[in-house]
């Protein structure tokens, strides 16, 4: 059983606030051959505010999956600090997993501003990430430790990539072994989570969102995606016996 939870962001003029949504989900259903094809059980979790209150309704939404008594739990993030503390007041007898596609990019997208010649970038990605692929966090650290930077803004984010590994070292398993036991460790399911929630309703052009109208939206959503949309209605607004 997983927990993942995430953020799907939204902008109004130039400002900008945030939708905190989340995913509990059962194993993927896996096809003859052993690979995953779709997942049958899982519930959307979302909230307009601050982490602690978005956490007690994913909490609540785990009870009721029970979750507390779930002989594996795994909780997949982004490595960000309140995912962690989230973790550590919820579900802390759960495995949290900083998943593979945030750590590869983050890898990437560093190394396209520290090594300019792509065969050398490549090459030295493909050390740093298939070290952190089998868990092996000390030979990757030391292999960004010791790329160039010739200004400080280099320096700075080399020395970002390294922290954000360390932060997270607890929560970076050999991959290799966590997907040979068919645990799920990349974040597709919360980005889809993500564009269902949010993207798909509120991210189309010309759109524009007040807190209160966003976060009005953001619960049709929910009672729609949960297949909750019926019971609301009928609960709400009773037909009237003719």
């Amino acid at each position: 059983m997983y927990t993942v939870p995430g953020i799907g962001s939204r902008w109004r003029e130039k400002a900008s606030f945030e939708l905190r949504v989340g995913n509990i989900f059962s194993d993927p259903i896996l096809t003859e051959n052993g690979e995953r094809k779709w997942i049958e059980h899982r519930e959307y979790v979302g909230y307009f505010g601050d982490s602690e209150a978005f956490g007690e309704r994913l909490f609540s939404c785990g009870e009721r999956w029970g979750v507390s008594e779930a002989e594996e739990l795994y909780m997949l993030g982004d490595g960000a600090s309140w995912i962690r503390s989230l973790h550590s007041q919820c579900f802390p007898h759960g495995q949290l997993i900083l998943d593979w596609w945030h750590l590869h990019k983050a890898v990437r997208t560093t190394l396209g501003s520290l090594v300019p010649e792509e065969s050398e970038r490549q090459r030295v990605g493909d050390a740093i990430t298939s070290a952190l692929y089998v868990g092996d966090v000390d030979r990757a650290l030391m292999i960004i430790e010791q790329l160039p930077a010739a200004t400080t803004k280099r320096a700075e984010k080399r020395a970002h990539l390294a922290q954000y590994i360390r932060s997270n070292r607890h929560s970076i398993p050999s991959y290799e072994a966590m997907k040979a036991q068919g645990v799920h460790i990349g974040s597709g399911v919360i980005e889809n989570t993500c564009m269902d929630t949010v993207g798909r309703r509120m991210k189309h052009r010309g759109m524009g969102w007040t807190d209160r109208g966003a976060e009005a939206i953001l619960c049709l959503r929910l009672l729609h995606l949960n297949g909750q949309w019926d019971d609301y209605r009928d609960r709400e607004h009773p037909r009237q016996a003719a």
